[in-house]
């Protein structure tokens, strides 16, 4: 690989920095907060009798949401995919597990069968969204599919096995408001799994196509970070350059940076530059204050990039030294 040093040694930075839009975060949350206290969820409808494998939710005409998996039927100890389909109607958003300056994550709260559990929300990439004022938010339009992980036990309780999903997210336009659906599906107990119907497992593909891979699962990839200081000493901002071999030549026009949430560290937008065989990307941060002096802590992001017509969405976690 291609030797990238873009960073001479220099002293230590001081002083904590203090955004504008964390305090902006902090006031969204609290807003939508009061709004769910005092707005009930929005109905959902049962599945029909036997198993449809479907529910469905609505919310204002803005939002829906349906909760569909990828098999009609559970065996002893199977592991399965549930999808969380949210539709969103023309110019409204939702957002990801970063919604960014003033973005809230969907969440899920599950009602599960004795002896299942569900794994983290699987989410895909997201979209960049540039609003008034400033703001950057990330999240999806039209409509995302976020996938999780179910796991049954075995041996299984007896069936019809229904599972339980309140999801709650925020949908902005021109303003936002918090919304939300009750979610059911019924999945019958058996012997051996049974897959859903081809439109149904379609659905599944179509959504994992948009999970970003970690990087070390491309070969012709590689990724180094190299930081501006040895080491950051703790509420002090400096800069983080990753490095990707093997994607010379790209426009920073075709690439998106997406910070994931960290509580070690605050991530401001990302800055992309070609340099020869290599794809640079310069991340400013600042270490929060309770992160102890002299640990090493982690960097976590994903790039949406565009390389001769594919669509590449890269996952990576990458060491930040403190002092």
């Amino acid at each position: 690989m291609q030797s990238f040093a873009p960073f001479a040694a220099r002293p230590a930075p001081t002083g904590p920095a203090t955004p504008a839009r964390w305090a902006l975060v902090m006031v969204v949350a609290l807003l939508a907060s009061v709004a769910l206290s005092v707005a009930p969820p929005a109905g959902a409808a049962p599945p029909s009798a036997g198993n449809s494998g479907l529910s469905l939710g609505d919310h204002g005409g803005q939002v829906s949401a349906r909760m569909f998996a990828d098999v009609a039927a559970v065996g002893p100890g199977n592991r399965f995919q549930v999808g969380i389909e949210i539709t969103m109607a023309s110019g409204w958003h939702t957002y990801w597990e970063n919604g960014g300056d003033a973005g809230l994550a969907t969440s899920i709260d599950w009602t599960l069968p004795e002896g299942f559990n569900a794994s983290p929300i699987r989410w895909p990439a997201p979209h960049r969204y540039e609003e008034d004022g400033d703001i950057v938010t990330f999240g999806y339009a039209d409509r995302t599919v976020l996938l999780v992980d179910i796991t049954a036990p075995a041996p299984l309780p007896e069936g019809p096995l229904r599972f339980g999903a309140v999801v709650d997210w925020l949908q902005c336009k021109d303003i936002c408001i918090p919304g939300s659906a009750e979610l059911d599906l019924l999945l019958e107990a058996a012997d051996a799994r049974v897959p859903a119907p081809d439109p149904v497992l379609r659905k599944f593909e179509a959504a994992r196509k948009q999970l970003p891979r970690p990087v070390s699962s491309y070969p012709d990839i590689g990724i180094q970070a190299f930081q501006d200081h040895d080491a950051f000493p703790v509420g002090t901002t400096g800069e983080v350059a990753v490095v990707f071999a093997g994607l010379g030549g790209i426009t920073p026009e075709n690439c998106e940076f997406f910070p994931r949430p960290s509580d070690e560290l605050w991530m401001r937008d990302g800055t992309f530059r070609s340099d020869g065989d290599n794809l640079a990307l310069i991340i400013p941060v600042e270490v929060d204050t309770e992160v102890a002096a002299g640990s090493v802590v982690t960097l976590p992001a994903v790039v949406r990039i565009l390389r001769n017509g594919e669509e590449l969405l890269l996952s990576f976690e990458v060491p930040v030294t403190v002092a």
